[in-house]
C-alpha cells in the first residue's frame, strides 16, 4: 500500500504572565508524508517506509528572557526526515526487527538570550532540542512451548536502541549535548495463553549507560536529570 497525506495542526496563542513579556502568536503546522507499507515472501517479511516534511509557522518554544525568566517565544521551523521499519519471521517462533529514522530539524529566524554568557545569539539553522539526527532500534524474540498443548509458553527477547548526538538546550554548547549512546535490554516471559497470565523477568539498560535526558541553566549552574540506570525486576499481569 502506498499513501500520501497532508494535515494541518493549530495551537492557540497566549500571553506571558506574570513577567509582562507580551503576547505570543498561535502556532500552526503543515505536515506532508509519503509512505509505503508492504508484506513480502508469504507475509514472513513486513517493510514500511515513509518520508515526511513538517513546516511550522510561529512554533511556540520556552526560552530565557533576561536575566533568568522563562517565556514563550515564536519562531519558524522546518523538520524533514525518512524512516523505515523491517520485521522478519524466519520461523513461526522467531521474529527479528529493525527500525531507523533520519531527522533534520532546525530553527528559522530566532534570537535567544543565553544566561551562560548573558548574550543574545542568532539561532537560525541551529538544531531543535530532543531531535537527534539518527536513531535506530533492533531486536529479536523467540518463543518456546513449555507444554505439549501449547498453553504455557516462554518468550526470550533482546533489543538494542541507539541515538546519535542530541541537543538538550537551544544553544548547542558542548554542555548542552548528549553524545551518542546505545541501550540494551533483555527479558524472559512465561505466559499462560488460556488464562491470560504473564510473568516477565527483565533487565533494562544492561550496560548501566549514563545519559542525560534534560538539562537547564539557572542561577549560574547547570541542572537536569539522567535516564534510568540499570534496572531489573519482575512484572506480573492478568487479562480480564
Amino acid at each position: 500500500m502506498a499513501y500520501a497525506q497532508w494535515s494541518r495542526g493549530y495551537k492557540a496563542g497566549g500571553v506571558n504572565l506574570p513577567t509582562g513579556g507580551g503576547l505570543y502568536r498561535p502556532e500552526s503546522i503543515d505536515a506532508y508524508e509519503l509512505g509505503l507499507k508492504t508484506e513480502l515472501f508469504d507475509r514472513s517479511v513486513t517493510f514500511s517506509a515513509a518520508a515526511f516534511y513538517n513546516d511550522y509557522s510561529d512554533l511556540q518554544i520556552n526560552i530565557t528572557a533576561p536575566p533568568t525568566t522563562a517565556q514563550v517565544n515564536n519562531t519558524d521551523s522546518a523538520i524533514w526526515g525518512v524512516e523505515g521499519e523491517l520485521q522478519w519471521r524466519p520461523t513461526g517462533d522467531m521474529r527479528l526487527y529493525l527500525s531507523a529514522t533520519y531527522l533534520d530539524a532546525e530553527f528559522r529566524d530566532i534570537v535567544g538570550f543565553d544566561p551562560v554568557d548573558s548574550q543574545f545569539h542568532d539561532l537560525d539553522g541551529f538544531p531543535l532540542p530532543n531531535a537527534p539526527k539518527f536513531t535506530a532500534n533492533a531486536g529479536i524474540d523467540h518463543g518456546f512451548d513449555l507444554s505439549s498443548d501449547g498453553r504455557y509458553r516462554l518468550t526470550l527477547r533482546g533489543d538494542l536502541s541507539y541515538s546519535s548526538n542530541v541537543v538538550l538546550r537551544y544553544f548547542s554548547r558542548p554542555e548542552d549535548i548528549q553524545r551518542s549512546y546505545a541501550i540494551g535490554n533483555l527479558s524472559a516471559t512465561i505466559e499462560d495463553q488460556n488464562g491470560g497470565r504473564r510473568l516477565t523477568a527483565f533487565v533494562n539498560n544492561i550496560g548501566d549507560r549514563k545519559y542525560k535526558q534534560a538539562i537547564l541553566f539557572f542561577a549560574a549552574s547547570y541542572y537536569g536529570n539522567y535516564g534510568p540506570p540499570r534496572t531489573w525486576g519482575l512484572r506480573f499481569s492478568q487479562d480480564f
